[in-house]
């Protein structure tokens, strides 16, 4: 059985829990509460291709999974491209509104070993097949999101998905907030 284990952030509440699903995969599910008479703006929806209808194909089980020593993050935010890569913009996920006081919450079903990747992995950063370590890391999880005046939501965009409409608003990777929990397992197969 699994515990949700809680973090709040000057604006909301994050409650996340993590169970080993099965050898090959991880369950995440995760609730966050505005605590705000203010919107907030979850960069939680990630898309892979728009299609010739303007509509993003959205993918709820993809996620950022980053690995250091010390752990590893999964994360719906936007990332920061990398200091030795150049790109026209940032990848931006698209976006859930969260009005004053409202909860929004949704599970994922993540593939283990986690596989580290941003929207920037190149191609010459993925280990060559045979080459890759497997190690023990403990879980986390982050969550970005902005804060937004009603004059400032007057201007993100709703947009049609292949899931229910979201909002898309593309921003630097400073321009948000994080909230995270953690380690949510002591420790999960991550491929290195």
């Amino acid at each position: 059985m699994a515990f949700p284990i809680e973090q709040q952030s000057h604006h909301c509440t994050l409650e996340v829990t993590a169970l080993l699903n099965s050898p090959a995969s991880v369950k995440l599910h995760y609730r966050v509460r505005n605590n705000t008479d203010q919107i907030l703006f979850l960069f939680n929806r990630f898309w892979t291709s728009i299609n010739a209808n303007g509509e993003y194909q959205v993918q709820p089980n993809m996620v950022n999974v980053q690995a250091s020593s010390a752990r590893v993050v999964v994360s719906k935010a936007v990332v920061a491209v990398p200091e030795d890569m150049e790109v026209e913009k940032h990848y931006t996920p698209c976006l859930s509104r969260l009005g004053p006081h409202d909860t929004y919450e949704e599970t994922l079903e993540i593939p283990v070993p986690l596989v580290p990747f941003t929207w920037y992995q190149a191609p010459w950063n993925i280990p060559a097949a045979g080459t890759e370590q497997l190690a023990l890391r403990p879980l986390y999880f982050e969550l970005g999101y902005l804060v937004v005046s009603p004059e400032r939501e007057a201007i993100i965009t709703q947009v049609a998905t292949s899931q229910e409409p979201a909002y898309f608003w593309a921003t630097e990777p400073e321009d948000q907030l994080l909230v995270g929990a953690g380690p949510l397992l002591p420790s999960i197969e991550v491929l290195l």
